[in-house]
């Protein structure tokens, strides 16, 4: 009788606390030259129990809204939840969720899944640097270093700045195109070690270390002079537009429209003036 009492127990426990477990998760982070970044994080589940493969499947089935992450919450659990495990708190925007099928093992009683979460990241302009999953300041003319946020990853950290990542997590930066490393902490698993500065290297990859001591990148990208060109030009069009937006605005705008209607009456009276001497002539 003991027996079957335990057995009941154990049933309804398995019935409130589904067994889905994550056992994977990749994440990798598509670095964009002006510090935003798209990332695409892959959760993998290994799934034990008929009445766990059955809470997935009906979820799935249900699941229609594709940038509801907490839709998973309360099958998953908050520790093994799909989360955003990268965010510099500047804005995360189309965030689409893909979970995958069930794939049920040949025992009908245990399955693996997936739940892919992809989304951008952006980035602000500060005082004096830009501001996402890396830091962004001009060091020279057509040069900028590019300083990892360590305070956009989101996994635990403690004040010397080592991250802490879960077991089976691999985590891997693509940086942009013409990057030059100059600095890695640690170094990462995808590469042989080697002196700096490091070139034509595009992807970091971090893959089944628990702990990244005083987790650090650091690159520096040069310019071509038609970006430098762009970068300017936009530059000054984003502070006309702040100085429009702003308390001074409107005597901005008025000294602009007296100096285009100085400069239209000048052209009609040169015009004028050019017609008379014409007909004279």
């Amino acid at each position: 009788m003991k027996k079957v009492w335990v057995l009941l127990i154990l049933l309804l426990i398995s019935c409130v606390y589904p067994a889905i477990t994550r056992n994977a998760l990749d994440i990798k982070i598509y670095v964009n030259d002006d510090g935003s970044a798209h990332v695409v994080e892959k959760n993998q589940y290994f799934i034990e129990g008929n009445q766990s493969i059955i809470n997935y499947q009906n979820s799935l089935n249900s699941f229609t809204n594709k940038n509801d992450i907490t839709y998973w919450l309360s099958m998953i659990g908050s520790s093994n939840a799909p989360s955003y495990h990268i965010d510099p708190g500047k804005g995360i925007k189309n965030v689409i969720i893909t979970p995958s099928n069930l794939y049920t093992y040949s025992n009908k009683v245990t399955a693996r899944a997936s739940i892919t979460v992809e989304y951008d990241l952006a980035s602000e302009e500060g005082e004096n640097e830009t501001i996402g999953v890396f830091l962004i300041r001009k060091i020279k003319p057509r040069t900028k270093e590019y300083v990892l946020n360590i305070e956009s990853i989101r996994f635990q950290k403690n004040e010397q700045g080592d991250v802490f990542l879960p077991e089976d997590t691999t985590i891997e930066f693509i940086l942009p195109d013409d990057a030059v490393i100059t600095s890695l902490q640690p170094f990462p698993s995808s590469l042989e070690e080697r002196s700096f500065p490091i070139y034509n290297i595009k992807t970091l990859t971090w893959k089944n270390e628990i702990t990244l001591p005083r987790f650090a990148i650091i690159f520096y990208k040069e310019q071509r002079l038609d970006e430098e060109m762009m970068d300017f030009f936009t530059d000054l069009q984003q502070k006309l537009v702040q100085k429009i937006l702003g308390k001074d605005g409107w005597a901005i705008m008025i000294i602009v429209a007296v100096l285009l209607i100085s400069y239209v009456a000048s052209q009609k009276i040169k015009s004028k003036k050019d017609g008379e001497v014409h007909g004279a002539a």
